[in-house]
């Protein structure tokens, strides 16, 4: 049975000489919404540690680097300083899935400028912290007695166009509830994926508000049909586990 242990991860800023092409005439500078301080705060909640980089003990930084758009999207981004395969590819991942930002103004104009990020990965910062959730995939449902659930499978299901898709998609379509009921945090959903790409089955494994179980479930089943996953060349029945985190602004 497939397990998952998100780590929080502490991640370190800063500017490389020369790295990042931003100097005086941009005014201001491109940034993440909210600040440098929501930006940590963003990776360090989103960011999971990868199973195969915590076995071979492996830590160190990624440098991504990529351009932040006229219109704040973020575009071209690529690995500048590779750590590992693994490690790499969850550092593109979170970066493809952030909002956009604020662009780079020059001349009160907004332009496109490239930005260089470095991303921590420190097994020993913050274990005490760490959100273990294999409880989510080794917990027995009742339908496995009645669908032929493969878990876990050669090709994992997924959104249509992908993760980044997928992100954007929820950033269109959640909404916040009551203003009056301040609470900020995760909902996380367990569906499962049929062979026909239909989402079934719809479970909240953690709870943050009744109001926004709500919310993250009907966004769940107003999404459009995911590609199945894949064994043996075929598409079979899938579990897929849906962190959706509301924060207040």
């Amino acid at each position: 049975m497939k397990t998952k242990t998100i780590y929080f991860v502490w991640i370190t800023f800063f500017l490389l000489s020369g790295a990042i092409e931003m100097n005086a005439q941009y005014d201001p500078y491109p940034h993440f919404p909210g600040g440098e301080k929501k930006l940590m705060e963003y990776i360090r909640e989103n960011l999971v540690y990868p199973e195969d980089a915590k076995k071979q003990g492996i830590e160190g930084r990624v440098i991504l680097r990529f351009l932040v758009t006229q219109t704040g999207r973020l575009d071209s981004i690529h690995v500048h300083r590779s750590l590992s395969p693994s490690c790499d590819a969850e550092a593109l991942r979170i970066a493809a899935s952030m909002p956009d930002w604020t662009p780079g103004l020059r001349n009160g104009e907004p332009v496109g400028v490239y930005y260089t990020l470095p991303i921590r990965f420190d097994l020993s910062a913050y274990k005490k912290d760490h959100i273990d959730i294999s409880e989510l995939w080794n917990s027995t449902l009742a339908i496995n007695d009645t669908l032929p659930i493969i878990d876990p499978v050669e090709t994992p299901a997924r959104f249509p166009d992908g993760e980044k898709a997928l992100w954007e998609y929820m950033r269109k379509n959640i909404r916040y509830p009551s203003p009056d009921i301040c609470v900020h945090g995760r909902v996380i959903l367990r569906f499962v994926i049929t062979p026909s790409g239909d989402i079934e089955n719809i479970e909240v494994k953690r709870s943050l508000h009744p109001d926004f179980d709500k919310i993250a479930v009907e966004m769940v089943e107003s999404m459009p049909k995911w590609i199945p996953g894949m064994q043996n060349g075929k598409p079979v029945y899938s579990y897929y586990i849906l962190p959706v985190t509301f924060r207040l602004e």
